[in-house]
């Protein structure tokens, strides 16, 4: 990832210092990932052509054998491939698998939410605005 965005490993590493330290009870799922979230698909897993809305629009993500639709490809990738997508930005899915495959995959993503509550000073939104609000 630090070949291709440069400054967004270190923007997600802090995101997860920030909340980890703001609340010391809360555990990383994956003490040395950045991301806060993971899924995990078995058996045939197909996706539908949709956007991750809720994710960080700068985030690249990880994901399986893909279909990019703006960018009209349909990329193969060989079993145990780690795929980065910005998955907010670009409308993706996969294809079906033949007959007696298997496809399993594993998705590590942060929910935007969680950056935003960190640059709010470890607030929701409409808190912050109320707080921002008398400020002005």
């Amino acid at each position: 990832m630090y070949i291709y965005a440069r400054r967004l490993p270190a923007r997600y590493q802090q995101n997860k210092d920030d909340i980890l330290k703001w609340n010391k009870d809360l555990h990383w799922n994956f003490p040395r990932s950045a991301f806060a979230a993971c899924t995990f698909n078995f058996m045939n897993v197909v996706t539908e052509k949709h956007l991750d809305f809720g994710n960080m629009a700068a985030g690249l993500y990880r994901g399986g054998h893909l279909i990019l639709w703006e960018l009209k490809l349909i990329i193969c990738f060989p079993p145990g491939s780690t795929i980065l997508v910005p998955s907010s930005i670009v409308t993706h899915s996969n294809t079906l698998i033949a007959p007696g495959e298997i496809r399993h995959s594993f998705t590590q993503y942060t929910a935007g939410a969680l950056f935003r509550w960190a640059s709010n000073g470890n607030t929701t939104d409409d808190a912050f605005r109320r707080t921002w609000g008398e400020y002005r």
